[in-house]
Formats: C-alpha cells, sequence, structure tokens
C-alpha cells in the first residue's frame, strides 16, 4: 500500500560529506520520479545557496526534504529475524537486542531499521542501522557550517543494499575507500532473504583481505548454526574500486569456488540518486538524525517563518505610513494649488465683475445720454397740433412733461396719453412702462388755455 501512496514532497536535496568537501544534488520531484535538476558542492568554510537548500512559507505548500547521507564507515549494519508485527512493537523488540547487536554502547548510538520481507512465513527480515553519536554530531555541525538543515539523516550504501533484487541468491561484496582504510559491506541472501549484513573496517593490505575471508568464515558458521545456510550462493559479486579489485579478487577466489562478478562502484550521484527516488516514494524508513535536532530544526523553520511574516509585516506597515505621507503631501500640494488657483480665479472674476460693471455702467451712460433727446424725439413727433409742450424734465426713471392745450379739445391730451405707450424703444419693448396723467386745468387768468401734466415712467426692463 505504500507504494502507491503519492510523495508529499515536490523537492529533494542529497547532501554527502565527502573529504573536505560537501556535495548536493538538487532533484525535483514529479508523482514517484525524481530527476537531477543541479549539482552543487561547498568547502566546510563556504555556504551553500540559500535559495536552494533554505526553507520558507512557500515550502508548507511544496515540501522540501533535505536528505543528508553518512559516510560508508560511519555505519554498522546488523540483520535480525523477528515475528511479523507493527513498526512499533518492532522497535521496543530492537531496544532490548540493542545491548547485544551493538558494537557500541548503547547510550553513545543513533539507530534506525528497515523492515523487508522474509522468505519464511509469519517473520519479517530487520535492517539495523547503527552509527555513533559523535560521528552523527560531527557530520550535522558540518552541514551546518555552510546552512544545511537536514529533515533526515541515512545512508546511501543502506538504500543501494534495500533497492536489489533479493531473490538471486548471493554473496554482496562492497569496498570503498577513505584514505588508507577500506570500508567492506557484506551481505548475504539466500532464498529471498537478506539473512547477514555488516560493516568492515579492515587496511588496504593483505592482512585486510584474510580479516574479510576470516569474517565471511564466521557468517557461513553462523548461517549453519542458526539453520539459514540450507544451500550455498550463486554467486560471489564485488564492487569495489577498478584499481583496489585485484587483491580482492584474488582473495575471494581463493576462499570460495563460486563463480565471482566484479563492478565498479556506484558514483555518489548515482547513490544520490537512489537515495532521494526512495525518499521521494516513502520508502526509507531507518532515519539516524536525533530526536533534538530534529526538534532544533523544526523550531528555526517555524522561527523563520515567523520572523519573515513579521518582517513582511513590519514592512507593510512602513510602505502604508510612506504612501499615507506621500498622499498627504500630495493631497496638501493639490490643496495648496487649488488655493492659488482660486486665490488667482477670485481676482480673476473680481476684474470681470468690476469690467462688466464699468461696461454696464458706460452702457448705461451711454444710454443716459442719448435716452433724453431719443424720449423728446419721440414725445415731440406724436405731439398733437393743439397741444403745446411747455416743460421737459427728464429723471433717471421717469420723464415728467408739461404743457398746454385748447380749452376745447378736452380729448386731444388723452389721444396723445394712448400715443405715448405705443412708443416703442430701439429693442422692441415699450419705451415707457407707465404713463401717469395727472388731467387739464385751467391756466389762471385765460380761461381758454389749460395746463396737462404727465410722468411717463421708463420701462427698465
Amino acid at each position: 500500500m505504500s507504494n502507491k501512496r503519492k510523495s508529499k514532497w515536490h523537492e529533494c536535496n542529497v547532501a554527502h560529506a565527502d573529504g573536505d568537501r560537501i556535495r548536493l544534488w538538487h532533484h525535483t520531484v514529479s508523482g514517484r520520479k525524481c530527476s537531477l535538476r543541479s549539482r552543487k558542492s561547498a568547502a566546510p568554510e563556504g555556504r551553500l545557496p540559500v535559495k536552494l537548500v533554505g526553507k520558507s512559507w512557500q515550502h508548507l505548500l511544496r515540501g522540501r526534504l533535505n536528505l543528508a547521507l553518512l559516510p560508508e564507515d560511519a555505519i554498522y549494519l546488523r540483520v535480525l529475524q523477528l515475528p511479523e508485527c507493527d513498526s512499533d512493537e518492532i522497535r521496543s523488540m530492537l531496544e532490548f537486542q540493542l545491548e547485544k547487536i551493538s558494537p557500541v554502547p548503547v547510550q553513545q548510538i543513533c539507530w534506525g531499521f528497515e523492515i523487508l520481507p522474509s522468505g519464511k512465513e509469519g517473520e519479517v527480515t530487520v535492517l539495523v542501522l547503527m552509527a555513533e553519536s559523535s560521528r552523527v554530531e560531527s557530520c550535522l555541525e558540518e552541514l551546518e557550517s555552510i546552512g544545511y538543515s537536514s529533515d533526515r539523516l541515512e545512508s546511501s550504501a543502506c538504500h543501494e543494499l534495500l533497492s536489489l533484487d533479493r531473490e538471486a541468491d548471493r554473496i554482496r561484496i562492497r569496498i570503498s575507500s577513505r584514505g588508507e582504510q577500506m570500508t567492506v559491506i557484506a551481505a548475504w541472501f539466500l532464498g529471498g532473504t537478506l539473512h547477514q549484513a555488516m560493516t568492515l573496517r579492515l587496511p588496504d593490505s593483505v592482512d585486510g583481505c584474510r580479516a574479510l575471508v576470516a569474517q565471511l568464515d564466521r557468517m557461513h558458521l553462523a548461517g549453519e548454526l542458526e539453520g539459514w545456510l540450507k544451500g550455498e550462493p550463486d554467486t560471489i559479486h564485488l564492487l569495489s574500486p577498478p584499481d583496489l579489485a585485484g587483491p580482492w579478487q584474488a582473495t575471494l577466489g581463493d576462499w570460495s569456488p563460486l563463480p565471482l562478478e566484479s563492478s565498479p562502484l556506484s558514483s555518489h550521484e548515482e547513490q544520490a540518486a537512489i537515495s532521494a527516488g526512495r525518499a521521494a516514494r516513502q520508502e526509507s524508513q531507518a532515519d539516524l538524525l536525533p530526536e533534538a535536532h530534529r526538534i532544533r530544526y523544526r523550531q528555526q523553520f517555524v522561527d523563520g517563518i515567523w520572523m519573515k511574516g513579521v518582517g513582511a509585516m513590519v514592512l507593510c506597515y512602513i510602505l502604508g505610513v510612506l504612501v499615507y505621507f506621500v498622499m498627504v503631501e500630495w493631497a496638501g500640494r493639490e490643496q495648496r494649488d487649488l488655493r492659488v488657483l482660486h486665490r488667482r480665479t477670485a481676482i480673476e472674476f473680481t476684474n470681470v465683475v468690476r469690467l462688466e460693471n464699468r461696461i454696464r455702467i458706460l452702457e448705461e451712460q451711454k444710454i443716459l445720454r442719448s435716452m433724453p433727446l431719443d424720449c423728446l424725439l419721440a414725445i415731440s413727433s406724436r405731439l398733437p397740433e393743439k397741444m403745446e409742450l411747455g416743460q421737459f424734465e427728464f429723471r433717471p426713471e421717469s420723464v415728467v412733461i408739461k404743457g398746454t392745450v385748447e380749452e376745447a379739445s378736452d380729448e386731444i391730451p388723452w389721444e396723445f396719453h394712448d400715443a405715448l405707450h405705443e412708443i416703442e424703444a430701439e429693442n422692441g419693448r415699450k419705451l415707457f412702462s407707465d404713463i401717469a396723467f395727472s388731467g387739464v386745468t385751467p391756466a389762471p387768468g385765460n380761461p381758454e388755455i389749460r395746463h396737462w401734466e404727465m410722468t411717463c415712467t421708463l420701462d427698465q426692463g
């Protein structure tokens, strides 16, 4: 069922400490497959790119796995056959077995295990991985110095071993060199089951070859005593650097008549690809990362997200304040410009009103200059023959006219009154809006002559 689960990781970094340099392989995960995207290396005093190995809030949604690999010579391997049960019960069983199988005191090791199928019904094969705490701490400190915080600490040799076809009966011997010391991992497969696996540290000499043969003899004897060695394997498979394979091949050829197959060691990049693939498929079970480091790395990740969040909030606040001040300054400038424009417009408006008033006054003065004459001409042109105009008085709002009329002509002043109502100005309006006629009165001392008086109100519309 676990093989069908979709990977929760989108990226996987694999770091491997190799002598004086630390190598990093960056993989992308698609479904259950890993693809190598880039390679990096850093000296212990250098730093890996934060963009490549760091984590931010984005990786809460797109998981990034930082995997670290312990060197082969730091791992101890043991194989146990246990009753089939869940992993928690197996861990409890192993805790009682550690005293027997651990090469160093239990208090000084970090350990994990991988559960494999067994050829015997009702049993499981458990591959136990152990490493000295001092080596683990040293490896983690070296990785921390270049900015790499590990999510898991595993062994590439273990991944390589577990990726083999267990159906083939063979003795697999893997030899790698680190300085003048050889690290030998010997595993015995029979009947589809891994029965023995152990790590040996041997010198690169004839004594080392002899020690390997002696250890293989012990494994053979243990198999006979424990009852799992019910037949001989088909082949002996040797993996070693090509330039070091000669003495080991000769020694193994002398030790057993079984066919000997020799292959070069897989490169670190190939080992990293195998480890990343098992991690992407969530097949890896053995994790040697101490719980204290796991908690600390997790807390650093959470604290980093909080600090970045707080930093982003502070930055947004500062930007908001800056935007506020810019807007205030812009609004103040706009207000000042509006005030200047208002004052300028007010001055222009005042000038325009003053000019309009001046023009209106001039027009009124013009009208007033010509109005008396126009009124006099209009009145005199409509004055009947039997009436005489004796006095013409022009006022700003009215015209007062007085005169005489013959006694027998009482109707003539009224006709003149009506004629004045019909006078039109140049704009088509009536010249007089109202005419007050005070009537006809006899002249003192001459009853044949009668006086009249009219007050004509000018139409101001």
